[in-house]
């Protein structure tokens, strides 16, 4: 058996059995390492008009941090353990 994790573009396989999927599954987690890119924010804000069911003017401001991967960790969240790493290289990006 295998375990095939997709994020974006990327496809990671590993090999498992059954009863190793199964420990695993709950705690299974991803940790994406990245470096920041420039150092600057960016922002953007959407309006939420009042309507009769919710008579508030509502903007919501976001702010964005932007960044370059490095590298895809998949772990057990339980051990520890790093199950599988992917490294970008400059040409992924």
């Amino acid at each position: 058996m295998f375990i095939i994790i997709r994020v974006g573009d990327i496809s990671l396989s590993f090999p498992l059995s059954a009863e190793q999927a199964k420990d695993l599954k709950p705690n299974l987690r991803f940790e994406i390492i990245c470096s920041v890119e420039d150092g600057r924010t960016l922002y953007s804000a959407d309006r939420l008009e009042p309507t009769i069911s919710n008579p508030y003017d509502t903007i919501i401001g976001k702010h964005y941090l932007l960044v370059l991967p490095e590298q895809l960790v998949v772990f057990d969240e339980q051990t520890g353990n790093a199950l599988k790493t992917v490294i970008w290289r400059a040409t992924d990006h």
